[in-house]
């Protein structure tokens, strides 16, 4: 498994690539396809939000030129064409995309799944939104705006709610694993790290 990361322009919005066997997974496609620069012979077999305000898919619709199933929370889905929900109401241009229901694979919490010869749980995880959820693959989390570096996802946007991110942080602590964090901006991170200098994560500071 190898995993890239991009960074979009105007919003610094991570788009990752989870490349494995010639198939290739995406993780929040704030990032234009073309961009990716993806071997010809890697076909994407999966697109994951982890969570749907805009600046986490604005380049979605550069991703619905072929049959490619886009997985999200079921809360996700009535905001990506709607520039209220999904918070572009103030941006110019608003970002307002509908994909296509044939497209569409609603995620369950502690769901898995398998996808480029890979396995992924999904944990659902709000707070920052209702429609946060964490993508785990081996031993790296993706955490969307749940979790950053020394930081956490703010709570006062619609449908965030400091409340459920704190029950979604004290899931996080309570994983084992010293797994890697990517979080939605910013740069990686370990979740052992997070332990022991995050003090939204400790429990230490109010979300």
């Amino acid at each position: 498994m190898k995993i890239r990361r991009y960074v979009e322009e105007n919003y610094d919005g991570n788009c990752y690539s989870i490349l494995n066997d010639q198939q290739a997974i995406i993780i929040d496609p704030a990032v234009d396809r073309r961009k990716l620069q993806l071997d010809k012979t890697t076909k994407i077999v999966a697109v994951i939000l982890t969570h749907a305000h805009f600046d986490h898919f604005i380049a979605l619709e550069s991703y619905l030129d072929e049959d490619i199933p886009i997985y999200l929370h079921p809360y996700a889905v009535n905001k990506l064409a709607n520039p209220l929900k999904n918070f572009s109401c103030f941006c110019t241009p608003k970002v307002a995309i509908k994909v296509p229901e044939r497209f569409v694979r609603l995620t369950a919490d502690k769901q898995e799944l398998s996808l480029a010869n890979l396995h992924l749980k999904i944990m659902h995880t709000s707070g920052h939104s209702n429609c946060s959820q964490c993508i785990i693959i081996d031993d790296v989390i993706f955490t969307g705006d749940t979790l950053f570096k020394d930081c956490v996802g703010r709570t006062d946007l619609p449908t965030g709610d400091s409340k459920s991110l704190r029950q979604s942080l004290t899931r996080l602590y309570d994983l084992c694993c010293n797994y890697t964090i990517y979080p939605g901006h910013g740069e990686a991170t370990t979740l052992e790290a997070e332990k022991m200098t995050n003090l939204y994560l400790k429990g230490e500071q109010d979300v």
